[in-house]
């Protein structure tokens, strides 16, 4: 009978184990990014804020619509002083089944509106940008998840930044 007890409670942890970690598909989340922005033009970092939605299309594929706000960290030249609002969509491709850590690959495109100071001029450059980076995914219970990524976005043209990010979601 002991034996039979200490069985199934191994039983309910493996899928309580694998419950947590292998249930992705069809699964939606909500959440906030915070990082940083490297403008590689202005040679500028800036502060990155965040608001996401992620949605599991399959257990490979999930697709995250986001807006962020960036602004400069540190205000080192009166000149500069960057400004960025971004609204766009993250492809995320999983390199393998939901497991409690996943790496993925970033492809997405938006918009971007880039707000600098040339001189006492303001300068507004509103662009559309691509995006292509890597990033982790992981899963700390059922419900939360925290993700770490490195991205480039950037246009053909005068607009690139690194961004470094770090969230959290809440998973439902």
């Amino acid at each position: 009978m002991k034996l039979l007890k200490r069985l199934l409670l191994a039983i309910a942890l493996i899928v309580t184990a694998t419950g947590t970690a292998s249930a992705q598909k069809g699964m939606s989340g909500i959440g906030v990014n915070v990082g940083f922005d490297y403008d590689i033009f202005e040679s500028s970092l800036l502060n990155k804020w965040a608001i996401k939605y992620q949605y599991n299309f399959s257990n490979y594929y999930r697709i995250e619509p986001i807006i962020s706000y960036s602004y400069t960290l540190i205000d080192s030249d009166e000149n500069a002083n960057p400004s960025s609002f971004e609204i766009g969509v993250n492809n995320h491709f999983f390199m393998t089944k939901a497991k409690r850590f996943r790496p993925y690959a970033i492809a997405g495109i938006g918009y971007m509106h880039l707000t600098s100071n040339d001189h006492g001029k303001i300068v507004e450059l509103p662009t559309f940008y691509f995006c292509g980076g890597i990033g982790i995914d992981y899963r700390l219970s059922h419900k939360w998840s925290m993700q770490a990524s490195l991205c480039y976005l950037g246009n053909f043209d005068s607009c690139a930044t690194i961004d470094f990010v770090l969230g959290i979601a809440y998973n439902f």
